[in-house]
């Protein structure tokens, strides 16, 4: 039983109790008030109750002893509601949740006011028990008396001051849990540090070290030019040379507490991820306010300000509307309050992986316009070196405050990678007494990968695998393989695909094929991830598309509905390229230059994924969704699913995701033929398709036009 209801009985008792009573009720209230978290309180029935005691037996006329227990009582009813303020609280008119009913009575417990008043009124009870054990005429009674009252009066008003400041506690965490709401509407997506996927994350201590110190120096303005500092630090590089780990690791840095003042700390990261979904720039700036709102308080009530005003003309607005609202003019606002010393750092990561790169220029320049205009805001950001992000980041107007570190010099030293497989691959089992006697491999890993950290990373996953664990010279023989034509990612790529899925297996078993072009399709194509069950359903509705079994031939007919099952074991072949994201189950690449690799560099036709016949296939499952019913019978169709037939969340996940952009964008992609023309006719004129879905469908596209559809 909750301890608040059993000691809750005996107070409410008391408070109900006839005169000639009292004082047996002031020994059960006792021990019911030891279970009170309220240093002292429980102490004072003991003594009331002495005094009580000695009161009755004195020898004065009832309507004195009369009026003292009435004054006994008051001090008990008083005693009640400090001891479960919660009735006291509900009735201030502020409500809220029990967490926050909890946080206000501990305000109200731990309070000075009530700590102080209960150590008065104990000093009190000892003088009324003292005096009245020695004493106990009608004058001394009636003088104890009035010290209980002034006492009571004294604790009351101490207790009134201790409950104002638990109903000012409820008040501030309803303040708060609204101002929650409000920046969870500005943005729910979270693209901070803390959520990105793990292999963005992995940096081995000890490495990087130059760069890390470089950015150490850079946000106290030793970097580049102790005179003249530049408060933006871009960070380019190559596919996999370990920008985002660097990012990461240098928001690990940011966010350690520091006694110092000025110290450098956090004040937003962004890691854009394709595999996670597309940020618009519009987006970028939602998450920019809202984290800068989280980190600093001084910034919080004016970017609040911004946002009620800003979400009243919409949550979706133009970026130069989201950037002006929403960053420039609180940032503005509050520029007078900001701590003298301050350096906050905004990390953006992945600018190249933006969907929306002409609108993302823009972005970028207006994110350099706040720190050219105010001297506590650092800028950092990290990008492959598109030509969109160069033009802006190495133009005349940035060359003032951008400092450009090329990660891709950091190759030519290959102590990193050196020192991460030397300690990494000898680990693993088997591979010790492997390398004693050929040390040959290892030295021409570390060669092959010339000091790329992903190609490094990829090849200690094929060697962790359980296929090559007991294999080592297989294992290395996979890693080190070459290919004409392709460069070392691409050719570890294929020499992956190859050991999974050897080329004469996949010609003696058509079906097998068909799997794997099918799961290969899916995973490379789809705007996000989506869990194993997800993908095992579009993969089973491709399957049977004349796409697919023109590509391996009619042996690959489907007998029964493919399941989970059936793509288990290609998933577990593919853990050295395929990540699975523990938080949620989706699949994603380990980096995305291998979905890259499998759509427009891969040599081997047993392999690869036809971009535009791919995005056929998909958007004619997509049609299939959302017919009325469609996502239930696709879902009940595959056995090892069907218990989510009730799963509400994935029907609506599947039925909007796909009825709200993405099928669009595979026809976008789609090589017109008959079938789709006539899916996609049917569809748009058929009175039930979705109306967000139509649009979307009727946007102005090269594949939408290339259908010519009638």
């Amino acid at each position: 039983m909750d301890p608040q209801t059993t000691t809750q009985r005996p107070i409410k008792a008391f408070l109900g109790v006839a005169a000639d009573v009292a004082m047996p009720v002031l020994d059960v209230l006792e021990p019911a008030l030891a279970l009170v978290p309220i240093p002292g309180l429980g102490l004072i029935p003991r003594t009331l109750s002495n005094v009580l005691k000695n009161v009755e037996r004195a020898r004065v006329n009832a309507e004195a002893r009369k009026a003292f227990i009435s004054q006994v009582e008051a001090l008990g009813a008083l005693i009640a509601r400090i001891a479960y303020p919660n009735e006291a609280l509900a009735h201030s008119g502020t409500g809220g949740s029990e967490r926050r009913m909890g946080k206000a009575i501990d305000r109200v417990v731990q309070s000075d006011e009530l700590i102080k008043g209960i150590q008065d009124l104990e000093r009190t009870m000892k003088v009324l028990e003292a005096r009245a054990s020695r004493k106990r005429d009608a004058i001394v009674v009636a003088d104890m008396q009035r010290d209980l009252m002034a006492a009571i009066e004294q604790f009351r008003f101490r207790a009134n001051a201790a409950i104002d400041r638990g109903v000012q506690e409820v008040r501030r965490l309803l303040l708060e849990a609204e101002e929650d709401r409000l920046l969870e509407k500005l943005c729910s997506v979270d693209v901070g540090y803390r959520s990105v996927s793990e292999p963005k994350s992995q940096l081995m201590e000890g490495t990087r070290e130059s760069i890390l110190e470089g950015l150490r120096k850079w946000c106290t303005d030793h970097v580049p030019d102790p005179v003249a500092p530049k408060r933006v630090y871009f960070v380019s590089g190559g596919a996999g040379v370990g920008k985002s780990s660097v990012a990461y690791r240098h928001c690990v840095q940011l966010s350690e507490p520091s006694s110092a003042t000025d110290a450098p700390r956090l004040g937003a990261s962004i890691f854009i991820d394709r595999n996670r979904g597309g940020l618009t720039v519009e987006l970028l700036f939602h998450a920019l306010a809202r984290q800068l709102a989280e980190s600093l308080p001084v910034l919080r009530p004016h970017i609040l300000d911004a946002a009620r005003e800003y979400l009243k003309k919409g949550q979706r607005q133009l970026p130069e509307f989201s950037f002006k609202e929403l960053l420039h003019e609180p940032l503005s606002r509050a520029a007078a309050e900001i701590p003298v010393g301050l350096r906050l750092v905004v990390v953006i990561d992945g600018l190249d992986e933006c969907d929306e790169q002409p609108a993302l220029q823009d972005g970028i320049r207006r994110l350099l316009e706040l720190v050219t205009k105010f001297p506590w805001l650092y800028l950092f950001l990290a990008s492959r070196p598109v030509p969109s992000i160069m033009t802006v980041l190495e133009g005349s107007m940035a060359a003032a405050i951008v400092h450009h570190y090329d990660l891709q010099q950091d190759l030519m030293n290959r102590a990193d990678v050196k020192m991460f497989l030397e300690s990494s691959v000898p680990q693993i089992p088997k591979y010790s007494s492997f390398l004693e006697t050929h040390p040959s491999y290892l030295e021409e890993l570390v060669e092959r990968a010339d000091g790329l950290f992903i190609f490094a990373r990829i090849a200690l996953n094929v060697l962790n695998q359980d296929l090559y664990r007991d294999n080592p010279e297989e294992g290395f023989q996979v890693v080190l393989s070459k290919e004409n034509g392709l460069d070392k990612m691409d050719a570890l790529y294929l020499g992956i695909l190859r050991a999974a899925f050897p080329p004469r297996d996949l010609v003696q078993s058509p079906r097998l094929h068909a799997r794997l072009l099918s799961f290969l399709h899916v995973v490379a194509l789809l705007r996000s991830p989506l869990s194993p069950g997800c993908v095992a359903l579009f993969a089973d509705d491709i399957h049977g598309r004349s796409y697919i079994l023109g590509r391996v031939g009619n042996g690959a007919q489907k007998q029964k509905a493919l399941t989970l099952d059936d793509f288990v074991p290609i998933i577990n072949l593919l853990r050295s390229v395929i990540y699975t994201d523990p938080s949620d189950g989706t699949l994603m690449p380990i980096h995305m230059s291998f979905y890259e690799f499998l759509v427009d560099r891969c040599t081997d036709p047993q392999y690869r994924v036809d971009r535009c016949a791919g995005h056929a296939a998909l958007a004619l499952s997509c049609l299939s969704l959302v017919f009325p019913g469609g996502v239930k019978d696709a879902v009940c169709h595959l056995p090892r699913l069907a218990d989510l037939e009730h799963d509400y969340w994935l029907q609506a996940f599947l039925y909007g995701f796909y009825g709200d952009g993405s099928l669009s964008e595979h026809i976008g992609g789609a090589i017109p033929h008959e079938e789709l023309k006539d899916a996609l006719h049917t569809a748009l004129t058929t009175a039930w398709f979705p109306y967000w879905t139509r649009i979307a469908v009727w946007a102005e596209t090269p594949g939408q036009r290339a259908l010519n559809l009638r």
